[in-house]
């Protein structure tokens, strides 16, 4: 993508494919906006990653707000 090649490659092997999952996202009514939650309301991705660590006792502190911050620069650089 965009002229780099992958940092690593992972090949699939599909035994069994199950349908029936797509039941829960009509279920869920995700085009619904009625069903939608403001983004505004959702954790960024810096708070869930702090929280998710604050659980470990090995891992003394997460910036969360620091990595919200890098992000968008480390998406553009990463991501391709």
């Amino acid at each position: 993508m965009a002229g780099k090649l992958p940092a690593s490659v992972m090949v699939v092997h599909v035994e069994a494919v199950y349908f029936q999952c797509s039941r829960a996202v009509v279920r869920a009514e995700l085009w619904n906006p009625e069903r939608q939650v403001d983004r505004r309301n959702l954790p960024s991705p810096g708070t869930m990653l702090r929280d998710i660590t604050a659980r470990n006792a090995e891992v003394a502190t997460f910036d969360g707000k620091a990595y919200d911050e890098a992000l968008p620069a480390r998406v553009k650089a990463t991501l391709y």
